[in-house]
């Protein structure tokens, strides 16, 4: 009986692909503890030991009124605080000072790729139409913005420094004397040249010192002359009335403020206010032991409704800065809004679905060229049956990025890893309603007027909808099978035009370039992963109507096997971890497949008349449901944070972090020292020049000394 045997075989599936995932979580669980308990490798030591606040209250907002806030939670376990700021005005200045940079450096290329054109001009002072204004001398034009622009940054940040200490003076001294009763080795005193953010102000009407060795050491100077321990700079009375900021003291080896030849464009800077700084309800705190970090996760805070609502912090380097300040609220509200758009996109998503793959007809196409003999040959058999499978590709190409950009600019997310679970979350849900619209959406519209009348006919409907659309299926995994993979190994969609533009004309490419281009890239998990589960999902549909799907699929995924596993070693470095959380989205969408596929299992046998077979298949969607629920219930669940006997069995095994002297320190210095410090209120991280166009070891050798281009800048 070909109904008994379905049977049996479903059945024999559905219990080994659980078997299978079940021992796919018990070799992810130790992996996952093990990052709870130590992070990555190749991050700090402090992120191990650092959550991310959001919906900091008001009162909260400083450094040092966090730092005792949670110090009274945990007594002295907390290692240091950082209350973001708002830079919105400080991000916007430094984007715009590394156009101008990346600009110079692209007219240095050319220059010097081409030394016998004439300089390139830019036109300043153009309105919206590019009519009027003068053109100059592009390079000479960008150093000057460059210049205007470093003092920009630094007066900005510099407003955001004092702005933050003022906020700090209150209590500081206060509780070092009490965490640090006995001075360490560490220890610097808050007047410390080395210490000083700024230059202080003295009483007015003192000297103002003129000596040009009066330095300011940034934090990491070992030296300090003896001059910089007894001058004072201070300011007269009328510049004590009338400036907000004082200038900064630079150390010898410093790149100086100006390189360009434009001193009168300093005045032209405008005047700063502190009033109009404001402090973020976001924050990050830094415990010295595991027990301290966990607890703060794990224990409801202050009982308050969004209020100091603690999370782990993501790493440094996937974290996007320039979201950070945003409050959790705003982020909420976007993503219930993006939501709704991509929710209502996916009930029209049947639309340009259907246009994509009909338009795609390659006997229309031909006849609409005037082409009134039609070929029949094999090739073309291959061609027009393709032909829809790339459109449909092409359309979906878009996708991924147009959600990647919804959650980086209007929701407003604060790390790379939400970005890619957003992304993959609902880029899958378009993949599964691609497969729903692409099997019954031509034959919804052909009898509407049928199924007005018989709605119960809608089962028959679908199942003969499912075997003619088995063809369709059929060539994308086929396609997925050889193109998808072969590029993937090329690796042409991310360095073709590198290599085009390293073909045509690699003299005019900058350093700043060929150094991006080296860069490993990072794998996507939600562009890559989605297109790989709706096969899964393909054939578990289509295993008990057109079993020989399978025989293509097979293939398909042992490709994905050995392809992605090369990538993964030799190819490609996660530009940050996410600690595994996009396995437990893909173990959902798998369950979901699976579901599916057991609900068009069960119709197909009631179709067949088969009630037997039907109840049977019902029978294993309930033992499905609950092997899906013991399996959160006894791993999935104790994953999601580390437990506190853990916690506590690793902070006697390898200590607590110290408490550090210097992070109550000044601002400036403790920012710069500070692993979650925002890294644009770091002058350290600061690109103040462009780069050269060449490096002295990267002059290209296979050329002749006579023919070759001058790659070093003077």
């Amino acid at each position: 009986d070909v109904d008994t045997a379905s049977i049996i075989c479903w059945y024999t599936f559905v219990i080994f692909l659980l078997k299978e995932l079940r021992q796919e979580w018990l070799h992810f669980s130790p992996l996952r503890y093990d990052f709870l308990a130590k992070g990555d490798v190749d991050t700090k030591k402090d992120y191990r030991y650092a959550v991310l606040i959001n919906n900091v209250p008001p009162e909260l907002q400083s450094n040092y009124k966090l730092r005792q806030y949670f110090n009274k939670l945990f007594p002295n376990k907390v290692r240091q605080a950082h209350v973001c700021l708002d830079t919105k005005r400080l991000d916007k200045l430094v984007g715009e000072r590394q156009k101008f940079i990346e600009n110079y450096e692209k007219a240095d290329a050319k220059i010097k790729a081409k030394p016998g054109k004439s300089p390139p001009k830019v036109r300043v002072g153009a309105n919206i139409c590019c009519q009027g204004g003068t053109k100059v001398d592009a390079m000479t034009h960008y150093l000057q913005e460059v210049d205007r622009l470093n003092i920009a940054v630094d007066d900005e940040r510099r407003a955001l420094h004092k702005f933050a200490s003022g906020t700090e003076k209150i209590g500081v001294a206060q509780e070092i004397s009490e965490v640090f009763p006995v001075s360490t080795p560490n220890s610097l005193p808050l007047d410390s040249p080395k210490m000083s953010p700024s230059t202080p102000l003295l009483a007015k009407g003192e000297n103002k010192c003129d000596e040009q060795e009066c330095v300011k050491l940034l934090p990491g100077e070992q030296e300090v002359t003896e001059h910089n321990k007894t001058c004072s700079r201070v300011l007269s009375s009328d510049e004590e009335a009338t400036s907000k900021i004082e200038r900064p003291l630079l150390p010898h080896n410093a790149n100086p403020p100006t390189f360009g030849t434009t001193p009168q464009i300093f005045n032209t800077l405008p005047t700063l206010d502190i009033d109009e700084i404001s402090t973020a309800p976001t924050a990050f705190v830094t415990f010295t032991s595991l027990v301290a970090k966990q607890s703060a996760v794990q224990c409801e805070i202050n009982g308050k409704v969004d209020c100091m609502d603690v999370i782990p912090a993501p790493e440094p380097e996937g974290i996007i800065w320039e979201n950070v300040p945003l409050p959790k609220k705003r982020e909420l509200v976007m993503k219930f809004q993006a939501a709704l758009l991509w929710s209502t996109g996916i009930l029209f998503w049947a639309v340009p679905v259907t246009f994509v793959t009909s338009l795609a007809n390659l006997d229309s196409i031909m006849r609409s060229l005037g082409v009134e003999t039609i070929p029949s040959g094999f090739l073309y058999g291959i061609i027009s049956g393709l032909l829809p499978v790339w459109a449909l590709a092409l359309l979906m190409y878009f996708l991924p990025s147009a959600i990647d950009f919804v959650a980086v600019k209007f929701i407003k997310m604060k790390s790379y890893a939400q970005v890619d679970e957003y992304t993959f979350f609902w880029h899958q849900l378009y993949q599964f309603a691609n497969l729903w619209f692409l099997i019954i959406g031509g034959s919804i519209f052909n009898q509407i007027d049928e199924l007005l009348n018989e709605p119960r006919s809608v089962i028959k409907l679908i199942a003969s909808a499912m075997t003619g659309s088995s063809v369709f299926f059929l060539q994308m995994v086929i396609f997925g099978t050889f193109a998808n993979f072969c590029m993937e190994l090329s690796m042409l969609p991310r360095y073709g035009m590198t290599l085009v533009n390293w073909a045509i004309q690699k003299d005019t490419l900058t350093q700043r370039m060929l150094d991006e281009a080296k860069k490993p890239p990072s794998i996507s998990w939600g562009v890559q992963l989605p297109p790989m589960i709706f096969i899964f999902l393909v054939s578990v549909v289509y295993m008990p109507i057109v079993p020989i799907m399978d025989v293509f699929v097979v293939p398909y995924f042992g490709l994905a096997y050995l392809v992605w596993k090369h990538q993964c070693l030799h190819v490609y470095a996660q530009r940050c971890e996410g600690g595994g959380v996009i396995w437990e989205v893909l173990f959902s969408f798998l369950m979901g497949c699976l579901y599916m596929a057991e609900l068009i299992f069960v119709s197909l046998m009631v179709l067949k008349k088969g009630l037997v077979q039907g109840i049977l298949g019902l029978i294993l969607i309930f033992c499905t449901i609950i092997g899906h629920q013991h399996m959160k219930r006894t791993i999935i669940m104790p994953l999601k944070n580390l437990a506190l006997e853990m916690a506590v069995a690793i902070d006697d095994d390898e200590g607590e972090l110290e408490l550090d002297e210097r992070y109550l320190a000044d601002y400036a210095t403790a920012v710069e020292m500070q692993l979650y410090g925002q890294p644009v209120l770091k002058q350290s991280l600061g690109e103040r020049s462009p780069m050269p166009y060449r490096r002295p070891n990267e002059v290209d050798t296979s050329t002749p000394p006579e023919e070759r281009v001058n790659h070093v800048n003077p």
